[in-house]
């Protein structure tokens, strides 16, 4: 899978303009994580309707930790990429 570099960037807030009721929720957590930056590492993934697979989301879940932490995650990655194998569709698992 490819992973698109551009899904971690925190959208800069806008001062200056509406914010469309759809992107409100992300306008609100960029503008806190801006104004919070005092000591702690934050991480942002932007998602898509064409990430709602297992693997396409924990990769990029994955990936925004290891931005942070280049070793966090290292087990979980390599059950996803053997998971990966089996199915894109469902879970390696039931809850």
């Amino acid at each position: 899978m490819q992973i698109l570099n551009t899904k971690f960037h925190i959208p800069a807030p806008d001062q200056d303009t509406m914010v469309q009721r759809k992107a409100l929720l992300a306008t609100i957590l960029a503008q806190w994580i801006e104004a919070g930056k005092r000591g702690f590492e934050t991480t942002w993934i932007s998602l898509e309707k064409r990430d709602n697979t297992w693997t396409s989301f924990w990769t990029y879940v994955i990936r925004a930790f290891q931005k942070i932490e280049p070793h966090v995650c290292d087990q979980a990655k390599g059950l996803l990429e053997a998971g990966s194998k089996n199915t894109d569709s469902t879970p390696p698992y039931s809850l």
